[in-house]
């Protein structure tokens, strides 16, 4: 997010040194400071240190709940220990209001917009003002936390927004989706077929978002260059035939897959392993 703001990250700086400041802030003192708390617990449990993001997150079986595709990272690349379980998403238990329902039967391009529990309000204000400019779109919103959804506006034929719906029931729904890009989101978009604009507010979310660019089922808008202009460029385009068909292709390889079930054999084949050794 700071290298997306950063006038001078943006321009000047190459992407190879980019990288290596990740690198650095993964791996190096930084990374360092921010897991005394962990080290805390790990201590009390007599277990060793950990001393980078890296080995935070990584188990004697680290499942990764994602595709290559998606990832960019093939599978025969990974390093040992780590494996691909495919996605996991909520498919939230819950009915679709029948204002979703009203406002997605209209005629004109259904969209859907989320920015999950990480996005800026403001940003979220900004989409829904551009959006709501377009002539012959009917727009759906979940807010959750970032604000209320009164403060989008009143509910009209052509806009609805409430705090949290079921993501993947809507974005099926829908033509398209203006997202934030957490890995949850991303998927539930692949899982509906559903082409996407992504903001990213964090590094994972950019990324996530990017696995969808490479695909050419998605563009991605850099936090730093939102705007009216730059939203309304994007909707039109990614909802072209082009993204709409490939998204589609992407629809097929993650509802192909069962990433709950791949987990539960994966840890069930690591634990009997483990066993017999």
């Amino acid at each position: 997010n700071t290298m997306e703001k950063n006038v001078f990250m943006q321009k000047v700086v190459p992407g190879f040194i980019k990288r290596k400041i990740m690198k650095k802030v993964l791996l190096g003192d930084s990374a360092k400071a921010s897991l005394t708390t962990f080290n805390e617990a790990r201590k009390h449990f007599g277990l060793s240190p950990i001393y980078n993001i890296v080995d935070l997150v990584r188990g004697d079986l680290t499942l990764l709940p994602d595709l290559p595709v998606l990832s960019g990272l093939k599978e025969e690349d990974l390093t040992e220990g780590y494996a691909y379980s495919a996605p996991i998403f909520s498919k939230m238990d819950m009915p679709v209001p029948n204002e979703v329902k009203e406002v997605f039967s209209r005629p004109g391009l259904n969209i859907f917009c989320s920015l999950g529990s990480s996005g800026f309000p403001e940003t979220l204000k900004l989409i829904i003002k551009a959006l709501k400019k377009m002539e012959g779109v009917n727009i759906v919103c979940a807010t959750t936390s970032i604000l209320e959804p009164e403060e989008l506006g009143k509910h009209t034929e052509r806009f609805y927004a409430c705090k949290f719906l079921p993501a993947h029931l809507v974005n099926e729904m829908a033509d398209i989706a203006v997202l934030h890009g957490g890995q949850g989101t991303i998927q539930t978009s692949a899982w509906a077929g559903t082409p996407v604009v992504g903001i990213g507010f964090q590094a994972e979310q950019q990324a996530n978002i990017d696995g969808l660019v490479r695909a050419k089922a998605a563009i991605r808008i850099p936090i730093y260059s939102v705007s009216e202009k730059r939203i309304l460029k994007a909707v039109k385009k990614v909802s072209g035939k082009e993204y709409r068909e490939n998204a589609l292709v992407l629809q097929k390889k993650v509802r192909a897959t069962d990433g709950v079930k791949k987990s539960v054999d994966l840890m069930n084949d690591f634990l009997l392993k483990r066993m017999n050794s």
